[in-house]
């Protein structure tokens, strides 16, 4: 008989023991916070390591108007070797002012006893509001303040000096390029009062001894060939050619009574040809070049001739006029 009551004896001290090891506690890490500030919710768990403990799993909140915005990991610790120290943390944060009563958590313990919970303290925390009402008045609203404009500082200015200075130096470099490569006929040897068809027909032999086509610079002797054809288009018919398309020159070329079929064709193909292989990169023959530069001699010689008065006779022949040499108009 006093066998038996010592073990009961045992048993309950050794379960009263075993139930004093296990303890919750919960914290904040301040009881006041402004609106939006963020502090951690701490919880500390001490158990023996061979027992198992549920917790209620915590979600979005709190309470009411306390907001969860992170959960961390529990930490485990070893105490000694057969107690463990459980570590949480929850980030949390309100946006209503006020005083907030959080109740206390509790772990449970299941066994064929039934269950058994141990709880923490209660955790109060109180929301503020920021005061920004100046000392100096009773005003309670106030406007939104409008963002302030800061100065340009010279980091932000020098980089677009920069980018305006290469720009310009571009276009600089650009302009000159195309000016150097502008195609301009050489009237240097042109006297005064000279008819436009003999300077025509010397700068056709000026280019015609450049031999541009067999040094494979095809655009460049077209750009010349139909110059010198548009500069005399400009003289004798008054078109303004060279501020015209190939298209707009014959069309007011027309418009001038111009009825020669022949010459219009020759004419029309210089153009056609001359535009292809310079916006279209077509490259003509041999054959093809002569025919357009004796083309356009044949079109300056036939159109002048027959704007001759009667009364005026000068012999136009098919013999290139070398530079230097003048065909008088009389």
């Amino acid at each position: 008989m006093k066998r038996i009551w010592l073990n009961i004896l045992f048993i309950l001290f050794a379960s009263g023991s075993f139930s004093q090891n296990i303890q919750i506690k919960s914290w904040l890490d301040s009881s006041s916070i402004f609106i939006g500030d963020q502090i951690f919710f701490n919880v500390e768990i001490i158990q023996p390591e061979s027992v198992k403990l549920e917790m209620p799993l915590i979600n979005d909140t709190l309470v009411k108007g306390i907001e969860i915005v992170e959960q961390f990991d529990p930490d485990t610790l070893l105490r000694n070797s057969a107690e463990l120290q459980i570590n949480r943390k929850y980030l949390i944060t309100g946006f209503d002012t006020g005083f907030y009563e959080i109740p206390p958590l509790f772990i449970e313990r299941k066994d064929s006893k039934g269950v058994e919970r141990y709880y923490s303290d209660y955790s109060y925390l109180e929301i503020r509001r920021v005061n920004i009402t100046p000392p100096d008045t009773t005003d309670v609203i106030f406007d939104i303040a409008g963002p302030r404009t800061a100065g340009l500082t010279p980091g932000e200015v020098f980089p677009w000096l920069l980018l305006i200075a290469v720009f310009t130096v571009a276009v600089w470099i650009l302009l000159k390029y195309l000016r150097k490569k502008r195609v301009t006929v050489e009237d240097d040897n042109t006297m005064p009062g000279e008819p436009i068809h003999i300077i025509a027909l010397r700068e056709l032999d000026k280019l015609e001894r450049r031999d541009l086509c067999g040094k494979g610079e095809i655009k460049l002797y077209y750009s010349i060939l139909t110059e010198i054809t548009r500069r005399y288009l400009d003289m004798r018919y008054f078109i303004s050619s060279m501020e015209m398309t190939s298209e707009e020159t014959l069309t007011a070329l027309k418009r001038t009574g111009f009825n020669n079929h022949d010459n219009f064709e020759d004419l029309s193909e210089i153009l056609r040809t001359a535009d292809m292989s310079k916006f279209a990169k077509f490259k003509p023959d041999k054959i093809t070049n002569s025919s357009s530069l004796a083309k356009a001699r044949k079109f300056i010689k036939d159109t002048y001739r027959k704007e001759q008065p009667e009364n005026q006779t000068e012999p136009v022949t098919d013999k290139k006029t070398d530079e230097g040499e003048e065909e008088n108009d009389e």
